[in-house]
């Protein structure tokens, strides 16, 4: 009794061995908005191959094949628009990268 509650700690080591680069990603400031995991595949898609996505109610998580595409889906996502809402793009487990500009309302 009680004892099934050791293995989950077993998943916070699962970096990738090769490089040991991150390829999940944290996409942030989604409140409200509606997007299914599908639509989330195709706009990450292309950067890489998309592994996996999960969607929350404001946040979403996504696996890709390679640390290379992940790095590059940060790169050109964050600050970046989806549906007309500005959002964070940052790796699993860091904070979000703050974008610069100080927030100037252009668009």
């Amino acid at each position: 009794e009680g004892d099934d509650r050791g293995h989950a700690s077993a998943g916070s080591r699962n970096y990738p061995e090769r490089g040991g680069e991150p390829r999940t990603i944290i996409v942030d400031g989604m409140t409200g908005l509606r997007v299914d995991k599908r639509d989330l595949e195709r706009a990450f898609g292309s950067v890489g191959r998309v592994e996996s996505a999960e969607v929350d109610r404001d946040s979403a998580r996504i696996t890709f094949r390679d640390g290379k595409s992940a790095k590059e889906a940060v790169r050109r996502f964050h600050g970046g628009q989806l549906n007309d809402r500005t959002i964070d793009v940052y790796f699993e487990g860091q904070n979000p990268p703050r974008r610069g500009g100080g927030g100037g309302g252009g668009g």
